[in-house]
């Protein structure tokens, strides 16, 4: 049912692809996507076409990126949550207002009708919230010992309720595939890149169409070094890395965070990077896939504050002439600026509209479902919208 709403005529690229002769410099990134660009080239009449091995290799490739659609849907956290929290308020995890858990249910259940089970991977702390829920609802004593007051209880009960509720049909299908300490990068970028190494499902490297990847956590940014102008985003995991794996973080500039830490001498039981996916990463994992399979379409939706950074991919010059990126076949939606805080709604809205289209035949492009669900933020916000419109006006705001 998706087939026509993901097929590669509905992408929206970040720019017109009729000026990408000699102004847009050849991407030295890998041979694949040298290839692709120069046969986009050629389409447009810029530059020669690609000859017999060339184009057959290319083809190769377009044969690889054939095949369903699947989906990803990340729940992170902040690792704050799992653990004595700074000001010693409680004695350990606490689980009883989970970030994401909501959302995660919401998004399984509206879109599994499409996907299926067996084309859809979960990342997300639900077995372990629910046990955790259930372990410290039992009376006042169990909400004492471990959310730190008795108070409590009807609170914690009432979380129950809710996260059983919005979760109601992914418990039916088995839960999630990583939940408890496997819920780290590691296992995000596993799955992303295809890798079968390890334990558990992953997206397969060939004959995928397209990947809806669904990224729902908090999120920060900090300079990449003291005093330096960039910097680096990216979205909380509750649990850290392997040391082994800490090879991860050696193309991000994470020890900027260092001067800015607000509680240095929280222990977090391994170094803090190791409780985040930068987006420096996950574009590491969105190149290598597409070094692959070069038209397999990816819907990146990024549901976490100062997600705008997730998208620079697309945006900055260096990316674009370098990688090539104008030509790559990706949607992204960001739900924040490069600074800013989330629209905490707006992943519920496009959900919608997006199983509506599917619904309807899957006649819309990516841009139709998204102008829709923008269309109903601004209807459920008038005054913020006026408000916008006003300091548009006094020229505060572009």
């Amino acid at each position: 049912p998706g087939a026509a709403l993901l097929d590669e005529s509905s992408i929206v690229h970040s720019s017109s692809m009729s000026d990408i002769g000699n102004s847009w410099p050849a991407p030295r990134c890998c041979r694949t996507h040298d290839l692709e660009l120069r046969r986009i080239a050629a389409e447009h009449g810029d530059g020669p076409p690609l000859d017999q091995a060339e184009g057959q290799e290319l083809a190769l490739l377009h044969e690889a990126s054939r095949g369903d659609g699947w989906l990803l849907i990340v729940g992170g956290e902040h690792a704050g949550i799992m653990r004595e929290d700074a000001g010693k308020t409680r004695p350990g995890p606490y689980l009883a207002g989970h970030c994401s858990l909501p959302s995660v249910g919401m998004v399984y259940a509206h879109l599994v009708e499409f996907f299926g089970r067996e084309r859809i991977i979960v990342v997300a702390q639900l077995k372990e919230t629910l046990t955790w829920l259930r372990a410290a609802s039992v009376d006042e004593d169990s909400a004492a010992r471990m959310a730190g007051r008795s108070s409590l209880l009807g609170m914690l009960r009432s979380k129950l309720a809710e996260t059983e509720a919005s979760c109601a049909r992914l418990i039916a299908d088995g839960g999630a595939d990583y939940d408890g300490a496997s819920v780290n990068a590691a296992t995000v970028l596993r799955v992303l890149r295809g890798d079968a190494a390890g334990a558990g499902r992953v997206i397969p490297q060939q004959g995928v169409g397209s990947v809806t990847f669904i990224a729902i956590s908090h999120g920060n940014a900090h300079a990449a070094d003291s005093g330096s102008p960039h910097h680096e985003w990216y979205l909380h995991m509750p649990y850290p890395v392997a040391a082994e794996e800490d090879y991860l973080y050696d193309t991000v500039s994470h020890r900027g965070f260092e001067a800015v830490d607000p509680h240095p001498e929280w222990d977090w039981g391994a170094p803090k990077r190791r409780f985040r996916i930068y987006s420096q990463m996950l574009f590491q994992a969105y190149h290598e896939v597409l070094q692959r399979t070069p038209r397999r379409r990816l819907v990146l939706l990024h549901q976490f504050c100062l997600s705008g950074g997730a998208a620079n991919f697309m945006r900055l010059r260096s990316y674009r002439d370098y990688f090539g990126t104008r030509a790559w076949p990706v949607f992204a939606i960001v739900t924040s600026g490069l600074f800013e805080p989330a629209l905490g709604s707006f992943v519920g809205l496009w959900i919608e509209e997006l199983a509506s289209a599917l619904r309807a035949g899957g006649t819309l492009t990516l841009g139709e479902v998204y102008d829709l669900a923008e269309q109903r933020y601004w209807a459920a916000n008038p005054s913020l919208k006026a408000q916008n419109a006003k300091l548009e006006s006094e020229g505060f705001i572009d």
